[in-house]
């Protein structure tokens, strides 16, 4: 980890490189935090109970999101005349 600071400290941070090289560092560090959700849902009767009900409020925000988007409510319109 110290390396990887050394490494950002060294670029610019107006560079593109150092853009590049947070997105990449980042993706990595999220990847390597998500390995675990696996293994800890298989043998955790704690986590898979945290990791059902995430799962269940996902997809009543996705829902409720797909019926924001595909079922359009009326407006009410009101005409103003210029003078």
């Amino acid at each position: 980890m110290i390396g990887i600071n050394v490494f950002l400290r060294v670029l610019s941070p107006s560079s593109p490189y150092f853009w590049h090289a947070n997105v990449y560092l980042s993706m990595f560090l999220n990847i390597s935090g998500a390995i675990n959700a696996p293994i800890l849902y298989i043998n955790s009767t704690d986590y898979k109970a945290a990791f059902r009900k995430q799962f269940a409020a996902i997809k009543s925000s996705f829902l409720k999101l797909k019926y924001y988007l595909f079922n359009p409510t009326q407006q009410s319109t009101t005409m103003v005349q210029k003078y």
